[in-house]
C-alpha cells in the first residue's frame, strides 16, 4: 500500500521534492523509494522510484554507494525497457554516481546498454549514448566490449540525424581515451576506415564527413602512441584532399583541428614524409600542408570568421614548429596567400597572420626579404602591403611571445635601411593634429584619419607603443606582486601549444646578448621574457631614432608618454 501511494504521489510533476519537504528528510524517501525496486511487477512504479531518488540525492548524500548498486542490479536483473532507460537517466542526473559503479559493473553496465541500442526510440537513443560516454569517461581502463562495433552499426542507421551524430561523436571522443588494448584494437580495425570513408560522402550527406573529421582528431589527441601515429599516417592524405576539394566552412573549420593535432602529435614524423594524396597524387606532407593552407586562405569564408581563425592559428602554430622545414618555393607560394588576405576582418586573425611573415623573416630570411621586395600585392610593394597591416596593429598583439617575436623580425627589417626608406606605410594620424576630436568626428566618423608615413618612422611608433605597452603590465604586476606573464589573452590558443611555446621563447632568449648578470639566474621564465623583450625595444629605439624624428614622433604621444619614453630610452 505504501509503495502504491509513493507511485501515486511521485506521479505528479515536481511532487517529489515537495514530499521530501514534508517528510523533513530526503535521504528517508529516497531509502523507501530504493525499496520499491524489489517489485520487479511494477516497472513503471520502480522506473518512478529511480527517476525520484535521482532528483532528490545531493552529491555528499550517503546513499549513492547502494543506489549505483542498485542501478547496476536493474540492468542485471530487469529486462523492461522503461526501467532501464530510468536508470540511464538516473546516472545522467546523480553527479557522482558513475565514480561510485565498480568497474566490473561498469562493464556488465556498457555490456547490457549496448543489447538494447537497437530497441530504444530515437528520442531515447541520445540519451542512452550519453550514458554509455559517461561511464566510458569515468573507467579509462575498463574493457568496453564490442561497443565500438555497435556504435558504427547505430551510426550507419542514424548518420543523417544530427543529434545521434553528435552524441556518437562525443563517445568517440571517450573511447579515444581507453587504454585498453582491445578497445584501442577496434578503433584502429574498425573505427578509422569508417571514418575516412566517410569523407567521399561529403557532398551529398552535409555534416557527416565533419563529424568523421572530429573523430579523427579525438584518435590523434588522445589516444595511445601507437594507435595516434596509425591514425596520423592514415589520415594526413584524405583529411588533405578533402580540405583541398570542399568549400563547407564547418568541414574546413574541423580540418583545421585536425591538422592542428597533428602538428602537435607528429610534427617529427612529418618532415621528409612521402604520402599519397587521393586525387592529387604523391607530394611531401610539410608542403601538402602549406598547399591547402594557401588553398584555403582563397576561399571566402563570408561572416564565419570561426574557420578563418582556427585556419590562421593552425598556419601560425605549423610555422612555428615546421617553418625551418619549408623550402624556398613553399614559402613563397604560402606568403603569397597570407599576404592576400590581410587586412583580415579581425584583429586576432590579422595578429596571427602577420606572425606567418615575422617567424619566416626569422627562419627563412632571404626568401621572405625576396619576396617582399620583388613581388606586388593589391597594387603596391609587397614589403608596404605587409606593413601597413603590421605596423599600426604591433602595439596590440596579444600574449608577449607574439610581441618578442613580432619586434624580433621588425628588428631584423631595420637593419637594411634600403628596405624600410623606400616604403611608406599608411598610418593612423594623431587626432590632435590641427583637428579637435568634434572635427575629426564629423570627418571621419568612428574611423581614424590615416596619414602616409615613412616604414622607418611607423616601426618607430610601433615600437614606442610597445615599449609603453610593456612598463604599463609591468607596473600592474609590480602592484599585485604577479610575477606571471599574460600569454594566456589569447583564447583561442590550445593546451597542447603552450610546451612548444615555452620552447621557443627559450630558444628566442638565448639568441638575445646577456651581460652575465648572475641575477639573471634567479628570475623566473616569464620575467626573463619581459626583462629580454624590453630590452630589445630600448636597444632598437636607440638606434632608429634622430633628433629630425622628433617633430613627427611627438604628437603621436601623449605629455606622460614622452616622459616615460625618455625616461626608458634616453637615459
Amino acid at each position: 500500500i505504501n509503495a502504491e501511494y509513493m507511485g501515486i504521489v511521485i506521479n505528479r510533476q515536481s511532487s517529489a521534492k515537495i514530499f521530501s519537504k514534508v517528510i523533513g528528510n530526503a535521504n528517508d524517501l529516497v531509502q523507501r523509494l530504493l525499496n520499491v525496486l524489489a517489485y520487479p511487477s511494477n516497472p513503471i512504479l520502480q522506473s518512478r522510484s529511480l527517476l525520484s531518488s535521482g532528483e532528490l540525492l545531493d552529491p555528499s548524500s550517503t546513499l549513492i554507494p547502494e543506489l549505483a548498486q542498485r542501478v547496476v542490479g536493474v540492468f542485471t536483473t530487469q529486462s523492461h525497457l522503461l526501467v532501464r532507460l530510468s536508470a540511464c537517466k538516473c546516472i545522467l542526473t546523480v553527479k557522482g554516481l558513475d565514480q561510485s559503479i565498480p568497474e566490473a559493473g561498469a562493464v556488465a553496465l556498457v555490456n547490457s546498454i549496448c543489447s538494447m541500442l537497437g530497441n530504444v526510440t530515437e528520442e531515447s537513443l541520445s540519451m542512452t549514448l550519453a550514458t554509455l560516454t559517461r561511464i566510458v569517461k569515468s573507467k579509462p581502463g575498463m574493457d568496453t566490449g564490442t561497443l565500438t562495433t555497435n556504435l558504427l552499426s547505430v551510426w550507419s542507421e542514424h548518420k543523417t540525424d544530427p543529434l545521434v551524430t553528435e552524441s556518437v561523436v562525443e563517445l568517440y571522443n571517450a573511447l579515444s581515451q581507453n587504454k585498453h588494448p582491445s578497445t584501442v584494437q577496434q578503433l584502429q580495425q574498425n573505427v578509422l576506415p569508417t571514418a575516412l570513408s566517410l569523407f567521399q560522402q561529403h557532398n551529398t550527406l552535409p555534416g557527416l564527413a565533419e563529424h568523421a573529421v572530429d573523430i579523427i582528431t579525438s584518435l590523434i589527441k588522445y589516444s595511445s602512441d601507437g594507435c595516434a601515429s596509425i591514425t596520423f599516417q592514415s589520415a594526413i592524405g584524405p583529411v588533405c584532399a578533402l580540405l583541398l576539394d570542399t568549400d563547407d566552412h564547418s568541414i574546413c573549420q574541423s580540418g583545421c583541428m585536425c591538422l592542428r593535432a597533428m602538428v602537435w602529435r607528429g610534427k617529427e614524423q612529418l618532415a621528409g614524409l612521402q604520402i599519397d594524396v587521393p586525387g592529387h597524387g604523391k607530394e611531401e606532407a610539410v608542403a601538402l600542408m602549406m598547399k591547402v593552407f594557401a588553398n584555403m586562405l582563397t576561399k571566402d569564408y563570408g561572416e564565419t570568421q570561426m574557420a578563418l581563425n582556427s585556419l590562421g592559428g593552425l598556419i601560425k602554430q605549423t610555422i612555428q614548429d615546421l617553418g625551418s622545414k619549408l623550402s624556398p618555393e613553399t614559402v613563397c607560394s604560402l606568403l603569397e596567400a597570407v599576404l592576400n588576405k590581410l587586412p583580415a576582418p579581425n584583429s586576432l586573425l590579422n595578429q596571427r597572420l602577420v606572425m606567418v611573415f615575422a617567424h619566416l623573416l626569422l627562419t627563412h630570411s632571404v626568401a621572405t626579404l625576396q619576396f617582399l621586395l620583388q613581388t606586388k600585392c593589391k597594387d603596391k610593394r609587397s614589403i608596404e602591403s605587409l606593413l601597413c597591416s603590421w605596423l599600426p596593429h604591433q602595439q596590440d598583439f596579444a600574449g608577449r611571445c607574439d610581441r618578442l617575436i613580432s619586434v624580433r623580425a621588425l628588428v631584423e627589417l631595420a637593419k637594411d635601411s634600403s628596405i624600410l626608406s623606400e616604403s611608406k606605410v599608411d598610418f593612423p594620424a594623431p587626432r590632435n593634429l590641427g583637428k579637435t576630436r568634434s572635427v575629426t568626428r564629423q570627418l571621419y566618423g568612428n574611423k581614424r584619419e590615416m596619414t602616409s608615413l615613412p616604414s622607418r618612422l611607423a616601426l618607430l611608433i610601433a615600437l614606442c607603443k610597445t615599449l609603453l605597452i610593456e612598463k604599463d603590465e609591468e607596473d600592474a604586476e609590480d602592484n599585485t606582486d604577479a610575477i606571471e606573464s599574460k600569454d594566456d589573452d589569447d583564447d583561442e590558443e590550445d593546451e597542447e601549444s603552450e610546451d612548444d611555446e615555452n620552447n621557443l621563447l627559450s630558444g628566442l632568449l638565448d639568441e638575445v646578448d646577456s651581460d652575465g648578470d648572475e641575477e639573471e639566474f634567479y628570475h623566473p621564465p616569464s620575467t626573463m621574457v619581459n626583462i629580454q623583450l624590453r630590452d630589445l625595444l630600448k636597444q632598437s629605439i636607440r638606434s632608429l631614432v634622430t633628433p629630425q624624428d622628433f617633430s613627427v614622433l611627438m604628437p603621436y604621444f601623449s605629455e606622460s608618454e614622452r616622459s616615460t619614453l625618455h625616461q626608458l630610452v634616453m637615459t
